[in-house]
């Protein structure tokens, strides 16, 4: 009996072994699914923080671009005008030369800048420019009669070779577009207004706020 005891006992002996050896088993894939799950949580905590960051980039480069945008703009409004001459006077060049006058607004001292440097490209072009003047500088009455109010921006005053022309055309005054047209490739809308001026003046320019 004792042997069938001992062969017993090594029987049970085996199978609680196998139990054990199972059940660490059991344990380790318990456990790697646990890491596995565990691995894919913190994955999906880091691709949500990821995309959170991301946008938070985005977001930082948007409002970086609109400051940038507005601090041009800024910019683009304080400086003062700049008249591109060489352009201004390519456009005039092979054209024919005439009289102008010119009057800016009066205490404006960026009008008066501005107004400084069409006086000198018409001067360069052989034009017989009268030197620019405030709106209010008291010329001969019958001059300072000849001048709106200065609106802002630029606005060339003339007399239309004939009054049946309206609106002007290219044709019928070609020297008002040819200005227009300077004005133009410099960046500056000019406007237009027929008025009769003195028989001196082919044009007189009116320089106003900067717009």
């Amino acid at each position: 009996m004792s042997l069938f005891s001992n062969l017993v006992s090594a029987e049970g002996l085996l199978r609680v072994f196998q139990i054990i050896a199972i059940a660490a088993g059991l344990v380790a894939v318990v456990a790697l699914i646990g890491k596995d799950v565990t691995n894919n949580i913190v994955a999906g905590r880091r691709a949500k923080e990821l995309l959170a960051l991301q946008k938070d980039v985005a977001d930082a480069r948007r409002k970086q671009a609109e400051a940038e945008t507005r601090l041009e703009e800024v910019r683009r409004i304080a400086a003062p005008r700049e008249l591109f001459a060489d352009k201004f006077k390519a456009v005039l060049a092979d054209k024919p030369t005439g009289s102008v006058a010119f009057q800016y607004k009066k205490d404006d001292s960026e009008a008066h800048r501005f107004t400084l440097q069409i006086y000198h490209a018409f001067s360069d072009l052989g034009w017989k420019a009268y030197f620019p003047a405030p709106q209010d500088a008291n010329p001969p009455d019958e001059f300072s009669k000849l001048f709106p109010a200065v609106r802002s921006g630029v606005t060339i005053l003339w007399k239309p070779k004939s009054l049946l022309v309206a609106p002007p055309s290219r044709t019928s005054d070609p020297m008002l577009w040819a200005l227009v047209d300077a004005f133009d490739v410099s960046g500056f809308n000019a406007l237009f207004e027929s008025r009769e001026i003195p028989d001196e003046y082919d044009f007189i320019i009116l320089v106003g706020a900067k717009q």
